[in-house]
Order: structure tokens, then sequence, then C-alpha cells
């Protein structure tokens, strides 16, 4: 009898008794319980025949599976200690996505290839089976089988950050203990190599690259300078000092000089015109270079003589007795004399005038002569200062790339690492999976319900 008849039966008993609702339900349930344990006593053997049969496959199932151990390694990036950055570039920090940039590098084939290569793993059953089948098939060249074990190693392989802190795990799975522990630390130290052999690498190739340029900069550099002073020979610059070219030197002394022949030659100007005047107006005494002469003083005095004695002459002999017309004529020739010696002073005076103004041509011409190379010298300054100009970048940049290169060559004598390896991964004691324990519990378990369920549906 099923439990669902029995179930039957009681309901019809307690509608025939006319049990209240209440009643009737708890006699229902009470009723099927006792059905199920009568069940249970009468198949029991076969609910425990299946039960057995049932635990005993699954648990050998969970005995037989092959166990996975796994060992992880830890990294440290380390910003602080990459000699090839700046303070400021070190004090920043690393960004998430540089972060996921080495992960996903030590993930890459060229990594899983060198480890391979060094561990020897290319004939290990774990990831040559299938390789070699592949082989044996035609389906793989030989030559491929480092690239294609590689890829099998790398299937083992986990990679991740470790929250939001600065160190990568590396965690490798594999049959056997010691193999996880060995490639996992294989794949870490050729991670931390490939970083440290990348940098003198990359340090390296700068320094050679800016020889290069150095070399390149400093011919352009020689050249710019001989460009310059080949310019300025031809233009006729020369450089006089912080006072600017030779030109300038000379042209402001000049200018001075000039001003003061000009000045002289008005005054000379000015005092032979005046002499002029005052002879012309019979007034001798007026003139200062005239009345400066001893030859003129001379004369006067004679003057003074012959006239005196004239006077006691025509007194005594009168005015038309030879002695007085003598004396008449001595004293007209010493006027005369007088004339012509003031004439040749205003004849000096003209010559020192004419000296003066021929000075202040000499002068103004040289000063224009002077100016018109200074105009010449401008113009090719403006040319000459372009040219100095690019010399002069050129030197900066050379500079630059010198400091550049002497730094280059600092950091491949003194290349460290940023990235070390903070934990070694250790020989697991235990399987990471199959969780053996759990899973026969889960097996038992199962079998207790599928022997349940078969001498329930029968």
């Amino acid at each position: 009898m099923s439990i669902e008849a029995n179930d039957s039966a009681a309901q019809r008993a307690a509608t025939m008794r006319g049990d209240a609702p209440e009643a009737g339900e708890e006699t229902r349930v009470s009723d099927w319980l006792g059905a199920l344990r009568g069940m249970i006593r009468r198949r029991y053997p076969v609910m425990i025949l299946v039960a057995l049969a049932t635990a005993a496959i699954a648990i050998t199932i969970v005995l037989l599976m092959t166990p996975k151990y796994e060992s992880v390694a830890r990294l440290r990036i380390d910003p602080m200690r990459n000699p090839m950055a700046t303070a400021q570039e070190a004090n920043v920090g690393l960004t998430s996505e540089a972060i996921d940039t080495e992960v996903s590098a030590l993930g890459s084939p060229e990594l899983a290839r060198e480890v391979v290569k060094r561990l020897n793993l290319q004939n290990d059953p774990e990831f040559a089976v299938g390789v070699n089948r592949q082989i044996a098939a035609g389906e793989l060249a030989p030559e491929e089988r480092l690239g294609a074990v590689a890829e099998s190693v790398a299937k083992h392989l986990s990679v991740r950050r470790d929250k939001l802190t600065y160190v990568l795990a590396v965690s490798f799975t594999s049959r056997e203990a010691v193999k996880s522990a060995r490639i996992a630390n294989a794949f870490a130290e050729a991670f931390v190599q490939t970083r440290v052999g990348s940098r003198a690498s990359t340090a390296q190739d700068q320094v050679t690259f800016l020889t290069q340029q150095i070399e390149k900069l400093g011919a352009e550099s020689q050249a710019a300078d001989a460009r310059v002073g080949q310019y300025r020979a031809q233009a006729g610059i020369v450089e006089g000092g912080a006072s600017g070219t030779i030109t300038d030197q000379q042209i402001a002394p000049l200018s001075t000089q000039l001003a003061e022949a000009a000045s002289a030659a008005a005054e000379a100007q000015a005092k032979v015109t005046q002499a002029r005047r005052q002879i012309a107006s019979g007034n001798l005494d007026a003139v200062g270079d005239v009345r400066a002469s001893p030859v003129i003083a001379d004369l006067r005095r004679q003057r003074a003589e012959v006239t005196r004695n004239m006077g006691e002459i025509a007194s005594r002999y009168g005015d038309r007795h030879p002695e007085t017309i003598k004396v008449r004529q001595q004293l007209q020739g010493l006027d005369a004399q007088i004339k012509d010696e003031a004439e040749r002073a205003v004849s000096s005076l003209d010559a020192e005038a004419a000296a003066a103004n021929a000075r202040v041509g000499s002068l103004r011409g040289g000063v224009n002569v002077l100016k018109s190379q200074q105009a010449v010298n401008t113009r090719a300054a403006v040319v000459a200062d372009g040219l100095e100009r690019d010399a002069a970048t050129k030197r900066a940049a050379l500079d630059r790339l010198n400091q550049l290169r002497i730094e280059a060559l600092q950091s491949t004598r003194n290349i460290i690492g940023n990235i070390d390896i903070v934990d070694r991964a250790q020989i697991p004691l235990a399987p990471a999976a199959p969780r053996k324990s759990l899973l026969a519990g889960l097996a038992l378990a199962a079998s207790l319900a599928l022997g349940f369920g078969v001498i329930t549906v029968q």
C-alpha cells in the first residue's frame, strides 16, 4: 500500500467519524508519518543497499580524482626604486592601469616560454601529453613544441592584485606540490629579472641614442658658431665689448670732436668778421690780435716818435720845408706798415678760421662714414644676432643632452628593479582541489537521498 492510499483511507475514516478540520489534519499527518515509518521498516534493506552502492561508487570517484596543489608567490611593485623615474614621477605612485599592465606582462607567452626553458618543461607529462599527441598526429610542427607547452603551462598560472596594494599574487596549480611551488617561483624570478634587464637595456639604448644625438648636435653647433664668425668677418662686424662694436665706440668721441671743432670754427670766423669790421672803420685797437702784435706795437712807438719830431720840425721850418715833408713821409710809411701788419694779423685769423673749417669738414666726413658703416653694421647685426641665437639654442640643447647622457650613464650603473619578491612560494601541505572530505560527505548524503527515493517510488 502506498503513502497516498493510506492518506486517503485515513481521510475517509476521519470524515465518516465527523471530526473537526483541525483534528482531521493532525490525524492525516500522524497517519502519513506512521505509513512512512512502516515503509522504511519494511524496505530499509533496499534503501541501505542502494545508498551503500551509490556511496561506494561516488567515494571511489572522489578518491580517484587527481589532486591539484596551488602555490603562491608574491611580488611588490615599488615606484620609489625606479632609477629611471624622476622624484616627482616616483612620488605620484602607480595607477591601476600601470599595475594591470604588470599583471598582463606576468601572464605573457614570452615569460611562459622563458620559464619552460629554464625548468626544462618541454617533456613534462603534465603539460606535454596533449602537445605530443598533436605532434604525432601532424597537427603541430616539432619546432612549435616550446610555444605549445608554454601555452599549456600558462593555463595553470593565475595572477591577481592583492586588493588595492602594490602586491601581485602569482599562483600556479599543478598535480605535484613541489612542482607548483617551483614553477610559481620561476615565474616570479623570471619576471623580476626580465624587468631589470629591460630597464638596463632601455637605459643603454638611451645612452646610445643620446650619444648619437650629441655627436650630431655637436657638429651642428660647431657649424653654427662657424657661420656666426664667418658672417661677422664678412660683414665687418667686430665686437668691441659691452659698449658695442668698434664703430659704435669710434663714433661717440669723433662726434664730440666734431662738435668742439665746429664751435672753434664758428668762434674763429666770428673773430675774423669782427676784425675786418674794426679795420674797415679804422679802429685797429679794437682788434685784439692787432693790439697784441709786437711788430705793430714797435711801429706805433716809432710813429709816436716821428709824430713828436714832426711837430718840432714843422714849428721850426714850416710845413713846406724838406725836413717837414720827409718826416711826414716817414709818418705815412709807418701808417702803411701798421695797416699791412694789421692785414697780416687778420689774414692769420682767416687762416685759423679756414683751418678750423677744414677740420670741421674732415671730422664731419669721418662721422658720416662711421654713421654709414654703423647703419650697415646694424642691418648686418640683425642677421648676425639671428645666427647667434641659433647657435646659442644649439649649444643649450647640446648641454641638455650631455646632462641627460650623464644621468643615463649613472642609471645604467645603478640599475635596480622596482619589482621584488616579497614572499616566495612554499610547498603546499594539502591540495587546493578537490576537497575530498567535503565531496565524500556530499556523496554520502546524496546516496542516502537516492536510496530513500528508490524505496519511495516502488
